[in-house]
């Protein structure tokens, strides 16, 4: 059970404190325990024992000195001791992990093994841990030590108390509980007996002992000193039984019966003594009796949860007045032991509760006349029991008789017959035969509902009421209506209610004999296809004597694979003797016909005229119908036109398919089984893919002739229809075929042509091309040309050669030779033969195709070329010299005379130096001239980019006649690189805050290309020009910054700007200069803080809190970061209750921060009279220099709380003291000063949190 918190024992403090005040004798040992419970509580159910006694072993110092268990003093005064052996050798320490784990005496005391003290100290801990502390928490558990480092006598005293506990009530069960923790639990175990010890010194065992080594419970404690981690078991044990008490006080005694130090290691803590008090209850079973009956009188006696032994509690229950015990009794208990007497007007029980039981029973059955009686706590008188509550009974006899009568029925339908729609009149009689007035009274009668009656009966009363009843149909099949009521009403409670006898009627109608027949037919009968639509016929007679109504027809079994679709009938009424046809339709599946059968069985259902009728069913019928399954496709295949001329002619293929079978076919390809066409086989597109019986498609597929059809002659073609049914079986037709044939003819052209279309000189060598073309629609093999010269000309330098010899229709094939002019085809004016094709069809037989004559007139030509070149491939600076050399060659059959070269140059470049001189001015054909000119490039030149211009060679062929060169052209790029230089010109040595510093930068063009628009950019988002903007080669321009100097550049005493030079050259290409970085020293740096400091009042009450104020502020010229307050109370002041808290961290100068920070004062800081604490800012610089404040220090008066102290001269009535006491000393001060201590102790030792306890 959870121990007292260190508040609670603060609490017991005070009250001694209390007593000790006026001087009052030595302190009680009593703890008060919650009275017993004067009502009943939940019988059966156990509920936890009272606390009478605990102790903690936490009222004694926490560290120092360590004590043993008879120098210890409990927070109640009990004192304690035990046998000797438990007192030495590592015994009887009231020990905790904080205390000194080198403590001289308990370390002596353990053999001067240190481990086995720190040992000691861990079991604390363990103990601790069992009620949920962590081990750093438990570090100030205490425990008593049991280490047994000694030999031991059976049953030694472990733990008496030197003092009787006072009880607050006599016979009461008192229990024991105890926490152990125990190590070495593979050797003997801890076995410890409670026993409680009277007035007079007489010991009771208390159950059996305890095995401290039983708890299933284990937990590890940490290493302690030199002990390493350790593991404990640890419990927290009741005993199992209990004492039943008689004293005003009790001592207690523990004593551990294991003989053997061999093991036997542990500690405990947590002495208890419990109430086990058992609870009594009593009840009357259903809270009434009849009149003069007998009801049962029920007693529970109900356990505490510990569920321990109880033996020899009694109880003695005086009836009330007017009720007895009944003849026979039958009385009866559950409880061990029990004694249970019951005669005239008092019941009595003497029992026990055995270990475990939770609750036993005893029960009586009395009587007594009608009234009401209530059996109250005051009429018992118990022993070693809590009292029970009151219990109350009513006896009384309710009563109700019922007398039903059935008229004679009324024929509403003048047919001479009791039957449906004729009427019953129905009378009930009522009395109330009991000796209670009945409320709701009510007649229950299930054809007549509602019936209008009396409701109130007095005892002895009676009244009528009456209701007609209408036959129905169903009265009239059944032949009788049978009609049973009764009566129910309500007596004053607790009685249940009065129930009449039934009251039955019988009256005899007519019987009705309803029928219905169904017959079931299908159209077609049989011959089934797949998808075909079946109609049901349902053909409903009505067979009975009363017309139908509500007709319908179920279909109770099909075998369809597919669904049937709702009947419908075309009425729901049939009169006797009438007939109607109902009809459903149902679609044919593929699944059906590979069953073979579609069989379906329906029934016919009808409700008799009349109201209630029941409906009738007909005997079921069936119609089945065959359906063998058979698959079949045809197909016709057919081919248009039935004659081909020529490849790529197309053959438009058709296969008609039809599904003659009664499946239906999915997936319907065709497969073209044999095929001679030397091209792709034709892929099939059908129209549709799916077949129902009896339905057609046609199939189209388009081929193209290849030649090696025409070729051959003729196209074969054979194909099948596939598909397959729903369920995957293939379906296939038998094979169509068709053949298309082929009608071609043979023939051949040749056409000459020659490279050239004039011949200019003797020499010349003239190509010939002879395109051979098949005109014909069959591939000829063989092919040659054959070419016959006309005089002069001579032979071709060789026969002319084919590629291919083979040549399908419409396919050209060019052949080739070659001629070598002569002077004699000059001389001649024209060169002129004749040529022929030739070669063989497929069948061997020759073709030769028509000759082809060509004439190439003789025409002398006139020709110059020029080429320019340089002496170097590029340009890079202006001056530079470049060599022009331009090669004159006569490419043509003249010669040429007064050979010239013209060079035009292109903007920007200007004339040659000289214009271009030539080695010779006459050239016969094929010879060449040198022709040379220079030139010097400009600045121009070089910022364009680029050298250009162009040559042409002119002259005169021998008619006079100008002959011009086509142009040359020459374009040399340029290599120039363009570039900037940048660098400082004028720098301060140093700057203060805000002043604009003026910094120049130089800006030179290191390059060989013109740049402009020079500008300097800075780092700090600045451009500036600079003097010249355009610079030449080599020039400089000056360029001018004054950046100002910023708060940030203070604080870290530098002002640095990083500059580049930036320009364009003329071709619009950026150029930028390396980036250039100058420094400028920034003075006048100050780091410096101030602090004031303030609290929220000069003087505060104990109990108060003082509120503290910080003002920060940078009194420097430079930014601070990380400001903080530190703040030092000086004793006996303890740490603030909460640490000064800053708004801001970081100031800028002449910036601010407030920070916070309280403190709760205490009874040190009240007996001492004031609270001083000093303060101290700290910060630290941009570049981390620390920066600290002034102190700053402040003394706040503690004081008394109101009300807390006076002079108390008191010489009045009632002076000094609210509410009219007088006092008895001059002065209460000091007193409360004493209560304040224990307090503030209280407070301080709950917030150590020494001993916590779920």
């Amino acid at each position: 059970m959870p121990a007292p918190t260190a508040c609670t024992r603060a609490a017991a403090l005070l009250a001694a404190g209390a007593l000790l005040i006026p001087g009052a004798a030595a302190l009680s040992t009593a703890v008060a325990a919650a009275p017993a419970a004067a009502a009943p509580g939940s019988p059966g159910v156990p509920s936890s024992p009272s606390i009478v006694y605990d102790e903690d072993f936490e009222n004694g110092p926490a560290t120092s000195p360590i004590l043993r268990l008879n120098q210890y003093t409990g927070a109640s005064g009990q004192t304690y001791t035990a046998d000797p052996a438990w007192l030495t050798g590592c015994n009887g320490w009231v020990s905790a992990a904080a205390q000194s784990t080198t403590a001289g005496e308990p370390i002596a005391d353990c053999g001067n093994r240190r481990d086995l003290w720190n040992q000691v100290q861990q079991t604390s801990v363990a103990l601790g841990m069992l009620h949920g502390q962590t081990a750093a928490e438990a570090v100030d558990n205490h425990a008593i030590s049991a280490l047994s480092l000694q030999p031991l006598d059976g049953q030694s005293l472990e733990l008496a108390t030197t003092g009787g506990v006072a009880l607050p009530t006599s016979s009461r069960f008192l229990a024991f509980g105890v926490d152990v923790g125990a190590s070495n639990c593979h050797l003997n175990h801890p076995l410890l007996q409670f026993f409680l010890v009277n007035e007079g010194g007489q010991q009771f065992p208390a159950g059996s002992e305890i095995d401290g080594c039983s708890s299933p419970t284990t937990v590890t404690v940490p290493p302690l000193g030199t002990s390493g981690a350790q593991t404990f078991t640890v419990g927290q044990y009741t005993t199992n039984g209990a004492v039943l008490f008689s004293g005003s006080s009790v001592g207690i005694r523990m004593v551990n019966n294991q003989p053997s130090d061999f093991g036997n290691d542990h500690a405990f803590d947590d002495i208890r003594i419990l109430d086990a008090t058992p609870q009594l209850d009593k009840e009357f079973v259903g809270g009434w009796g009849p009149s003069g009956g007998t009801a049962r009188l029920r007693f529970t006696v109900t356990n505490t949860s510990e569920l321990g032994s109880k033996q020899g509690w009694s109880f003695r229950d005086a009836l009330p007045d007017g009720m007895t015990v009944a003849s026979p009794s039958n009385a009866s208990t559950t409880c061990p032991g029990g004694a249970l007497t019951a005669s005239g007007g008092e019941v009595s029980l003497t029992g026990d509760l055995s270990v475990g039981m939770a609750s036993c029973t005893a029960d009586v059955e009395v009587t007594a006349p009608r009234g009401g009686y209530t059996n109250g706590p005051d009429r018992v008188i118990v022993t070693g029991l809590n009292p029970p509550g009151s219990a109350s009974v009513t006896f009384s006899r309710p009563g109700l008789e019922l007398t039903k009568t059935a008229g004679t029925p009324v024929d509403v339908n003048q047919d001479g017959l009791v039957d449906a729609g004729d009427t019953i009149p129905y009378t009930f009689a009522l009395r109330n035969t009991g000796d209670v007035p009945l409320t709701g009274v009510a007649v229950d009668d299930p054809l007549v509902p509602g019936l209008d009656c009396p409701t109130v009966l007095a005892a002895g009363a009676s009244g009528d009421c009456a209701a007609d009843y209408t036959i129905t149909p169903a009265d009239a099949a059944a032949g009788t209506v049978v009609n049973t009521a009764t009566a129910t009403g309500t007596p004053p409670a607790p009685a249940p209610a009065a129930v009449s006898p039934p009251a039955t009627t019988t009256t005899a109608v007519t019987a009705a004999a309803p029928g219905i027949g169904l017959r079931t037919s299908a159209d077609p009968p049989g011959d089934l296809v797949e998808g075909e639509t079946l109609t049901y016929s349902f053909v409903v007679d009505d067979t009975g004597n009363l017309p139908l109504h509500g007709v319908a027809v179920a279909v109770q079994a099909f075998t369809g694979s597919g669904p049937l679709s709702p009947v419908g009938c075309p009425a729901t009424d049939v009169p006797v003797g009438g007939e109607i046809v109902c009809t459903a339709t149902y679609t044919v599946t593929h699944d059906d016909l590979i069953a073979g059968t579609v069989d379906l069985t329906a029934t016919a259902t009808g409700t008799p005229a009349g109201v209630g009728a029941v409906p009738v069913t007909s005997a079921p019928s069936t119609v089945g119908l065959p359906t063998p399954a058979a698959p079949a496709l045809t197909a016709t295949k057919t081919a248009s036109p039935l004659v081909v001329h020529a490849a790529g002619d197309t053959i438009a293929y058709t296969v008609a398919v039809e599904n003659d079978g009664n499946l239906i076919v999915d997936g319907l390809a065709i497969d073209e089984t044999g095929f001679t066409g030397s091209g792709a086989v034709p892929a099939f597109d059908c129209a549709q893919t799916r077949l129902v019986p009896g339905q057609r498609t046609t199939c189209s597929a388009v081929y193209t002739a290849t030649q090696e059809d025409v070729d051959r002659g003729s196209i074969q073609n054979t194909a099948t229809a596939t598909g397959s049914t729903a369920g995957d079986a293939p379906v296939t037709s038998p094979p169509t075929a068709v053949t298309v044939t082929a009608d071609a003819t043979a023939s051949l052209t040749v056409s000459k042509s020659a490279s050239a279309a004039t011949i200019a000189a003797a020499g010349q060598v003239v190509r010939y091309d002879f395109a051979v073309r098949n005109t014909g629609g069959l591939t000829l093999h063989g092919l040659a040309v054959d070419d016959a010269p006309v005089a002069p000309a001579g032979t071709l330098d060789a026969a002319p050669a084919c590629p291919e010899t083979t040549l399908p229709p419409d396919r050209t094939v060019t052949c080739t030779a070659t001629y070598t002019v002569t002077q004699a085809d000059i001389d001649h004016g024209t060169l002129a033969d004749t040529a022929t094709a030739t070669a063989s069809d497929p069948a061997g037989a020759s073709v030769v195709s028509d000759a082809d004559t060509l004439s190439v007139p003789v025409v002398a030509v006139s020709r110059l070329t020029v080429d320019k070149t340089a002496d170097a491939a590029s340009i890079a600076h202006a001056g530079q010299e470049i060599g022009y050399t331009f090669a004159v060659t006569n490419t043509g059959a003249t010669t040429v005379n007064g050979v010239a070269v013209t060079d035009t140059p292109v903007a920007p470049a200007g004339p040659l130096d000289t214009a271009p001189q030539c080695n010779v001015t006459t050239l016969a054909p094929g010879d060449t001239a040198v022709c040379a000119a220079g030139y010097r490039v400009t600045q121009a030149d070089i910022d364009h980019g680029s050298l250009a211009d162009t040559a042409t060679a002119s002259g005169t062929d021998a008619h006079g006649d100008p002959v011009v060169s086509s142009p040359d052209g020459l374009r040399l790029e340029s290599t120039a690189v363009a570039a900037l230089a940048l660098a400082p010109q004028a720098v301060p040595s140093s700057a203060t805050a805000g002043e604009a510093v003026p910094l120049s930068f130089v800006a030179t063009n290191t390059g060989a290309v013109t740049v402009a628009d020079v500008v300097l950019v800075d780092d700090r988002g600045g451009e500036v020009s600079c003097d010249p903007a355009t610079l030449a080669p080599g020039e400089s321009a000056t360029c001018r910054i004054a950046p100002t100097v910023t708060q940030d550049e203070l604080d870290v005493g530098e002002l640095s700007v990083t500059a580049t030079a930036e320009g364009t050259t003329p071709a619009g290409v950026s150029v930028r200069s390396l980036p250039v970085t100058e420094t400028v020293t920034v003075t006048g740096q100050v780091a410096s803080l101030s602090l004031a400091k303030t609290a929220s009042e000069s003087s505060v009450a104990l109990g108060g809190t003082i509120a503290y104020r910080f003002t920060v502020g940078n009194t420097g010229t430079i930014t601070l970061t990380r400001v903080t307050v530190t703040d030092t109370q000086a004793a006996p002041a303890g740490p603030l209750t909460a640490a000064p808290v800053c708004a801001a961290t970081r100031l800028a100068p002449g910036e601010t921060t407030t920070c916070t920070a309280s403190y709760l004062p205490t009874a040190a800081d009240l007996a001492h009279g004031t609270v001083t604490d000093t303060a101290v800012a700290h910060a630290e610089t941009t570049l981390g220099d620390p920066v600290s404040s002034e102190a700053a220090s402040l003394t706040v008066t503690v004081t008394a709380p109101a009300g807390a102290s006076g002079t108390g001269s008191g010489s009045g009535s009632g002076s000094g003291v609210a509410g009219g006491l007088a006092s008895t000393g001059s002065d209460l001060w000091p007193p409360v000063l004493v209560v304040l201590v224990l307090l503030t102790a209280g407070a301080a030792l709950r917030r150590r949190a020494r001993h916590h306890r779920a």
